[in-house]
């Protein structure tokens, strides 16, 4: 598999918001984060052709596609970039064989999947002769992927490609998404302001916030640059942690996990037994304890060791290795009563129903 840089360094000014970013990226596969209205779209159209940026410079594989200071300014079509929109932009009037053709070729640009196999990877020769008004969300986004994949991109783009789906179709359309990143071989970014979407295809994150790139790289390891971490916060921040669904138990309306060998109890799920998943708490609803505690309601009792402390509003962020990174909302009155630093050793305590399923993990 040959190697994989985009260089973006772009500036552009529209209105009252102003962009300034300055990205190096060789992850073949990464998602762009952050908050709506921070300029993810924006970055986007200016790597795809579709805006043109004041000044800077943009290059992918060593091709340069935009450069004021040399007068390059390569059209959206030659750019060899697949772009799948969040509204999946699809003519109506045609079928879904029409709208799979007409996608232009790149030649040479990229991979180069043949129409029997896009067809075959995303399931879509039941829908061939079907017009695409009368398709679900699912089978639209699966058709505009389909289009993409067919113009031999040297990069895929996904805009927030789960908008608009309820959580049945988003779980349907994740295999498809999986299968083109592991057989299609096209680098792709992915931008969403959902973790546990992000998560579920990639590790690696590019973080934006107010039209700043303020840093990438493994998501559970950037919420711990404190430029990032407020920006996460702000959205709702949840622990994801990667578990492996160990039985059920229908009774006690109960799902027994495993967590990097250690057991949580989880509310029931319908995923099966073996199945990786994500599953999301929230920092403020952990509790904290310097010894073991038991008699107690949370049926959650895991030892970790504190690696470092955060000032947030009012109070810290703690950061404990359970076997995965686990952070926790604390007052300074609990910091200083519970002598909380780093290397220090405590127990958490979590309920059960604090948790909440995310979905399952790519394979």
């Amino acid at each position: 598999m040959s190697a994989f840089e985009l260089e973006i360094d772009v500036r552009s000014t529209r209105g009252d918001f102003r962009l300034e970013a300055d990205l190096l990226l060789s992850e073949r596969h990464a998602a762009l984060f952050g908050p709506s209205g921070c300029g993810k779209t924006t970055l986007l159209h200016m790597l795809a052709g579709i805006t043109r940026p004041d000044a800077g410079r943009v290059r992918l594989n060593g091709r340069v596609l935009f450069d004021d200071r040399a007068g390059i300014m390569v059209p959206a079509e030659e750019r060899g970039i697949g772009y799948v929109f969040q509204e999946n932009r699809l003519f109506p009037h045609k079928d879904v064989r029409a709208n799979l053709l007409f996608s232009p070729r790149a030649g040479s640009a990229g991979v180069s999947p043949d129409f029997e196999g896009v067809v075959e990877m995303l399931e879509l020769g039941p829908l061939l002769k079907r017009r695409t008004d009368g398709l679900s969300g699912g089978e639209a986004r699966r058709v505009a992927l389909g289009r993409a994949l067919l113009s031999a991109p040297r990069m895929l783009i996904l805009d927030e490609p789960f908008t608009g789906l309820d959580q049945g179709l988003k779980s349907r359309l994740l295999p498809y998404l999986r299968r083109i990143r592991e057989e299609a071989g096209v680098p792709m970014l992915i931008v969403s302001h959902a973790p546990a979407e992000i998560l579920s295809l990639t590790e690696h994150v590019v973080m934006m916030a107010e039209g700043c790139v303020l840093g990438q790289g493994n998501f559970h390891d950037l919420l711990g640059d404190p430029r990032v971490f407020p920006v996460a916060s702000a959205l709702g921040l949840e622990n994801l942690l990667k578990v492996r669904v160990a039985s059920h138990d229908p009774e006690r309306g109960v799902t027994r996990a495993d967590l990097s060998g250690r057991e949580l109890v989880l509310p029931q799920t319908d995923l099966e037994v073996g199945v990786d998943a994500l599953v999301g708490i929230r920092p403020d609803e952990i509790i904290l304890a310097r010894e073991e505690v038991r008699g107690l309601s949370a049926q959650n009792v895991l030892e970790g060791r504190v690696e470092d402390l955060t000032a947030i509003r009012g109070g810290f962020m703690v950061r404990i290795d359970i076997g995965q990174p686990l952070r926790v909302e604390v007052t300074e009155m609990a910091r200083r009563g519970l002598g909380l630093a780093p290397g220090a050793f405590v127990w958490v305590l979590a309920k059960t129903f604090s948790f909440r399923w995310q979905g399952a993990l790519r394979r």
